[in-house]
């Protein structure tokens, strides 16, 4: 085995490389700073989507719980 710490990026495949581009990349700011702002992106559009389901099953519920009060009010 030869002492080259980056050995094993030379036998990689091209699907590995298109996968995971941040294992292929010398680190610097610019990889980091994209990878970064993917993971933020995906995260806050899970958190909004969340958030939306929920909103909607609420509203849902509502009018139920509005004429359950109103029936025991009577």
């Amino acid at each position: 085995m030869s002492g080259d710490k980056y050995d094993w990026l030379k036998r990689t495949t091209t699907f590995s490389r298109i996968v995971n581009p941040e294992l292929h990349a010398k680190p610097n700011l610019t990889v980091g700073a994209i990878g970064t702002g993917v993971f933020v992106f995906v995260l806050g559009n899970l958190l909004y989507q969340r958030h939306v389901l929920l909103q909607k099953q609420t509203e849902a519920q509502t009018p139920k719980l509005e004429l359950l009060i109103k029936e025991n009010e009577a």
